[in-house]
């Protein structure tokens, strides 16, 4: 039944694995706290709020011990639910936390645009003496960027490696690049992308396409629609839109028909 409802959650299929939670009850067959991680996570991908109350009832109810990875998925179901004043309960009731509890309770914060928040929960980790790690970072990262806090986030950046030995990965540069976005400092993350020596993906080049949108760069915006349209030929459609929109928007109004042939054929 674990397993299933794990399974059902990964698929994508979060409300069947909470119709497979109430059938797995129906049967009289008891969960334990592994079968509750899983029924949390899938509460936490439909982003329910009225399902994870009646989760965290049963929960309390039942009276499980509040271990370390459920609270950690309980944290992350609050804060993907929109209430991250209850992860911030689960998060203080916590006995014991690792760095991941510490990271999940960074990005609830960083979810909800809560950036100097996120940065205070940054800093209390670190005096716990907990080391952060590459999740940690992404989770403050991305909290800058969408709090605004550029310089707070460069510096976060420039100290990951230098001071605790995190090596960036692709998820970082893309925190990175949608800071610089967002503030408009869109040659600087374009330089960065031309610089970085790891593969870029999807979400690199999405969050500099979403910037360009926002500020009309449409030299830029070509760049990163054709690399997209490499790596996801399947969604060409979406990146032909984002681009139709940009030539509108610069007045290119030959290259939004070029676009629009471009999408009939």
């Amino acid at each position: 039944w674990t397993v299933m409802i794990g399974a059902q959650t990964e698929c994508g299929s979060a409300n069947e694995a909470l119709l497979l939670f109430d059938r797995m009850q129906e049967e009289g067959i008891v969960p334990d706290s592994v079968a509750m991680v899983n029924v949390v996570n899938a509460c936490a991908k439909l982003g329910a709020m009225h399902k994870a109350r009646l989760v965290h009832d049963y929960i309390s109810g039942k009276k499980f011990w509040l271990t370390v990875v459920l609270g950690t998925a309980m944290i992350d179901m609050y804060a993907k639910c929109g209430c991250v004043e209850s992860a911030r309960e689960i998060f203080d009731r916590m006995g014991i936390k690792n760095v991941v509890t510490w990271s999940a309770m960074i990005a609830a914060y960083g979810y909800h645009g809560r950036g100097r928040e996120a940065l205070d929960y940054f800093s209390m980790m670190l005096m716990t003496g907990m080391v952060p790690n590459s999740i940690t970072f992404v989770s403050i990262l991305y909290a800058c960027s969408h709090s605004g806090m550029v310089e707070d986030g460069l510096k976060l950046f420039s100290l990951m490696q230098e001071e605790y030995g995190v090596r960036p990965n692709v998820k970082h540069f893309t925190c990175v690049v949608d800071l610089l976005g967002r503030a408009g400092r869109l040659d600087e993350a374009s330089s960065l992308i031309k610089n970085m020596a790891i593969e870029k993906d999807e979400g690199l080049w999405g969050a500099l396409l979403g910037a360009c949108r926002i500020y009309g760069h449409v030299e830029l915006a070509e760049e990163a629609a054709r690399s997209l349209l490499e790596l996801q030929p399947e969604n060409a459609g979406h990146h032909y839109i984002l681009l139709a929109n940009i030539y509108a928007r610069a007045g290119k109004w030959k290259d939004v028909a070029r676009i629009r042939d471009l999408m009939t054929h």
